[in-house]
């Protein structure tokens, strides 16, 4: 797009350098998912969400951090959940 004066509309999103989260996981990070203790896991999914926080993540290989939270998903299904 153009705008009024001429100059060609600039997207933010595009000027920003993507981020490899993937290099930045703790080195304990899918240990940690896999914890029995849930606060361990908890500090993991915790650890993620931080550096999820940048606008423009690097293209990678994600496929292991996924299945691994589908895991500690199905996990927390299996757990009763208590109700006060």
């Amino acid at each position: 797009m153009v705008e009024e004066g001429g100059a060609p509309d600039i997207d933010p999103y595009e000027l920003m350098e993507p981020v490899d989260i993937l290099s930045k996981l703790p080195k304990d990070f899918y240990e940690k998912l896999e914890a029995k203790k849930w606060q361990e896991r908890k500090e993991a999914v915790d650890s993620l969400e931080l550096l999820l926080q940048t606008p423009k993540l690097e293209s990678g290989d994600y496929g292991d951090v996924v299945r691994a939270l589908k895991k500690v998903r199905l996990l927390a299904r299996c757990v009763p959940q208590h109700r006060p």
